[in-house]
């Protein structure tokens, strides 16, 4: 026998979801749960995306278990950001949420239709389908060999160490070749230039294990940089890319940058 499924106002989704979850239940209703996913999505927010998703979907899909936030935002392109569509209904069963998003291409159009699919597993809803992501170009699979993971990340260590010892020499030779054409860059910083381009860093910190290789030749990593002096210190955390280039890994991406 088929299930039933209940039509109801997206405004009324949490009402109806915190009816069927039991009274004192202080769980995420489905509409506080797909406005937190909607809301990771557009900051970007890989963590806080990664602990909402459902174990089976995130096997299914290949979702990377050290999803970065340049990893999200591969898979959601070419959407820019995801809103909740008030206009369109909501599908509910005792289980299973279906919720209808807008997702914004950049280009001031907005995609309706796009469907997020929330169900009741691990004690909690969790999402279980989007159609506004896609993993494919991000999924886990190309973990990379203990070679390449070992090469990633002495040359990060090398790079990290030459950007608090202001070597520009070592630096520039070991950007990629389309970072250097995005930024115009023919030869090395001065050490003054570097000093108001990188600023004044004191240790840095990243997690071999969470070194992620999207494809066979990128690999993508969280990296924390200390900046200040004794007594007013300040932290940053950023993703951080690599490239490999004729056999050698390179830094495509690196937001501790300032232009």
């Amino acid at each position: 026998m088929p299930l039933t499924l209940i039509v109801v106002s997206l405004t009324c989704l949490p009402l109806v979801a915190a009816a069927l979850a039991g009274c004192g239940s202080s769980a995420l209703t489905p509409g506080e749960t797909a406005q937190r996913f909607v809301d990771a999505c557009n900051n970007r927010d890989a963590a806080s995306l990664l602990a909402m998703l459902a174990t089976s979907y995130k096997e299914g899909q290949g979702v990377p278990d050290s999803l970065t936030s340049l990893q999200l935002e591969k898979a959601l392109k070419p959407y820019t950001r995801l809103t909740m569509d008030a206009s369109q209904s909501a599908g509910l069963e005792s289980d299973r949420a279906i919720i209808i998003l807008s997702a914004d291409t950049g280009e001031n159009t907005a995609s309706s239709g796009q469907t997020l699919v929330l169900a009741k597993t691990e004690g909690a809803w969790k999402v279980d389908g989007c159609t506004a992501l896609d993993w494919s170009s991000v999924a886990q699979g190309t973990g990379g060999s203990s070679a390449d993971r070992a090469a990633v990340e002495m040359q990060l260590k090398y790079f990290l160490n030459a950007c608090i010892d202001s070597n520009t020499s070592y630096i520039f030779n070991n950007l990629s070749s389309e970072f250097l054409a995005d930024h115009a860059l023919n030869k090395p910083w001065t050490a003054a230039e570097f000093s108001g381009i990188f600023g004044t860093a004191r240790s840095y910190e990243f997690s071999p294990d969470a070194i992620s290789f999207p494809n066979a030749n990128e690999a993508q990593v969280n990296v924390t940089v200390e900046f200040g002096t004794r007594g007013n210190l300040q932290s940053e955390s950023a993703d951080v890319t690599l490239v490999r280039e004729k056999g050698t890994w390179k830094v495509e991406t690196f937001p501790f940058f300032i232009f």
